[in-house]
């Protein structure tokens, strides 16, 4: 049996030679095609912005596909990033770590040509202020080509508020005999609203 496994796009050709007990020679002729092979991905979006998020808390996740557009597997290897919680790092803003909301399912993954895996980020500020950051996806096509793609990420922490209102602040009642109960009109029940102002919620006790 002969099979054909070529390093390198093109025709490619060779001669199987066969000799007998005689010393007679018998050649074979032999040929191929290798169709240059494809490699490429793209990430989708490449860059993700989060609005403004309060101190302490996460974000809603917001998803990228890493996508495999050639004509082989690619390997993704461990994400890294700058400002995020991805991988051994456990300090940033940003997050893919499952416990802020967050999930890679990417790292160490073989994606199918055609296919793609995805992740979800979110923001989780431990400082006020704006922020930025990245994270890098490593790939390798079949056993060789090489490649990263970079995702774009920013937003901003908001300083944490606790506060709240009552809504009238104060409430004058007309003159009531006593023992009367009240009535629809100036002297009726009259309600207090309880606002909260602030960007957390709170409990009222």
């Amino acid at each position: 049996q002969i099979g054909f496994s070529p390093t390198v796009a093109g025709y490619q050709t060779g001669t199987l030679t066969f000799t007998d007990s005689k010393s007679v020679q018998y050649a074979v002729p032999l040929a191929g095609y290798a169709p240059a092979v494809a490699v490429s991905a793209y990430l989708d979006p490449t860059t993700l912005a989060f609005p403004g998020q309060v101190l302490t808390t996460f974000s809603i996740s917001q998803t990228v596909s890493l996508n495999n557009t050639s004509d082989l597997p690619m390997t993704v290897g461990t994400l890294t990033g700058t400002n995020t919680i991805v991988g051994t790092t456990t300090t940033g803003a940003f997050s893919i770590n499952g416990t802020q909301g967050g999930y890679d399912g990417c790292s160490g993954i073989i994606v199918a040509a055609r296919s793609k895996c995805p992740i979800y980020v979110t923001l989780a500020p431990t400082v006020a202020g704006s922020a930025t950051g990245s994270i890098v996806f490593p790939v390798t096509y079949g056993k060789a080509t090489k490649a990263q793609f970079t995702l774009s990420l920013s937003g901003a922490g908001l300083a944490v508020k606790n506060l709240a209102e009552l809504s009238p602040a104060a409430i004058t009642f007309q003159d009531q005999a006593v023992g009367a109960q009240p009535s629809y009109g100036a002297d009726a029940t009259q309600v207090i609203n309880l606002y909260n102002t602030g960007n957390l919620p709170f409990t009222v006790g």
